[in-house]
């Protein structure tokens, strides 16, 4: 299977207003869903914010649970945070897993908002086993991606549900979307 990496967008964001603006880190987006996509089997999470002291912030919760106290109370919380890696903008994220994979990865976006889906979830799953290329999935915080972002990607995946309620936890959304792009090993 050809590598899977997210990346959830902290920085390169849009507010109510459509500006564009960075977000506010939480412990439990880092901490969930990396344990998420050590379930999945994910290459690498990224937590992508241009603020340093949300860096920072991330730098030290994941120090935490790998080398600090929480090493010793939790230790199966080490290898989750295994995954995850701090970038400052998506411009990083794609030069660090082109670096790896020797090959820039398919970039494709996620949105509660309505619109026209380029990809279907098991179109992107059968690509993820089947295909040599690295897929790099994007969630966006506060009001979603910008326009600078979403002009980058080459595929957009529909959202989860349709209707007008539709404001999941990005954590939810994303086990959502790897449960959806990846499910049970077929054998």
């Amino acid at each position: 299977m050809p590598s899977l990496y997210i990346a959830l967008m902290h920085g390169e964001v849009v507010d109510k207003t459509g500006n564009e603006i960075s977000s506010s880190l939480t412990h439990f987006d880092v901490h969930d869903i990396a344990r998420s996509c050590r379930s999945y089997g994910i290459a690498q999470y990224f937590v992508v914010t241009p603020l340093e002291t949300m860096r920072y912030l991330a730098q030290r919760l994941i120090s935490y649970w790998k080398s600090g106290l929480g090493s010793h109370t939790i230790p199966n919380r080490q290898d989750a945070l295994d995954v995850v890696e701090v970038a400052i903008d998506l411009t990083e994220v794609v030069d660090r897993i082109a670096d790896r994979e020797e090959q820039p990865p398919r970039i494709v976006f996620t949105s509660a908002r309505a619109g026209s889906a380029t990809v279907s979830y098991e179109e992107l799953g059968e690509a993820i086993r089947s295909g040599d290329r690295p897929v790099l999935v994007l969630f966006g915080t506060a009001y979603g991606l910008s326009d600078s972002v979403v002009c980058r990607c080459e595929d957009r995946l529909p959202p989860i549900r349709d209707g007008e309620w539709n404001h999941l936890s990005v954590r939810s959304a994303v086990a959502i979307t790897l449960d959806r792009l990846i499910g049970e090993t077929k054998k």
